[in-house]
């Protein structure tokens, strides 16, 4: 069947429910990285009143940040926590939950930069020269070029393509996703979960045999 996790809200397939080892009860989360997110957010729950957290709700639907108010309220850890807090409002508010904006898919906007007509300095005349004829133009000191060139934006990298997928940065989140060429799933892990599953990689290998 094909259902959204639990935590991250992305589609994938579960091709045997019952064996299918991410789960807490009825609701399915698409990875390890997930299901941890879950029950740890569902332990720093019994940290926060339910007063603050629907004024975490009420911070993001106006635009606010939401995490930043779970840290100030004594939260250790505010991100997971507030995965959390969607998934359960998603689950019982459907509608309220509706009203969140999506922070990380939100794109930053480049200023404008306001365009200046461009001149051309010359020092002698202009001579063009074609295969039928030489034309020599007046010699003028100054040329305007009405013709507006366009100015350079400000822009930041946050996705790439590898040989073994695409990978994407949520800079205001801090979560980098990896999903593999055959588009099977998506791995989402913020840069600390990151790191310490490198760290991880070379004792697990180390220990099932499996050379590197």
């Amino acid at each position: 069947m094909i259902t959204n996790c639990a935590m991250c809200g992305k589609s994938f397939d579960v091709l045997y429910p019952d064996l299918w080892r991410y789960k807490r009860g009825s609701l399915f989360l698409c990875s390890w990285s997930c299901l941890r997110q879950f029950d740890e957010g569902e332990k720093a729950m019994n940290k926060i009143t339910l007063k603050q957290k629907q004024k975490a709700v009420e911070i993001a639907i106006s635009g606010g940040n939401p995490i930043e108010y779970l840290r100030s309220c004594g939260s250790t850890a505010p991100d997971k926590l507030w995965c959390y807090i969607k998934t359960v409002l998603k689950k019982k508010e459907p509608e309220t939950f509706a009203k969140i904006p999506d922070l990380r898919r939100k794109k930053p906007e480049a200023p404008e930069a306001e365009a200046k007509p461009a001149t051309l300095k010359l020092d002698g005349p202009i001579r063009i020269q074609t295969p039928e004829k030489i034309i020599d133009l007046p010699d003028e000191k100054v040329m305007q070029i009405p013709k507006e060139l366009p100015q350079p934006f400000e822009y930041r990298t946050t996705g790439i393509s590898t040989a073994i997928g695409d990978f994407q940065y949520f800079r205001k989140s801090g979560y980098l996703d990896w999903t593999p060429l055959d588009g099977n799933g998506t791995v989402s892990m913020n840069t600390e979960e990151w790191k310490e599953l490198l760290k991880l990689i070379p004792d697990v290998a180390r220990v099932l045999g499996v050379e590197l």
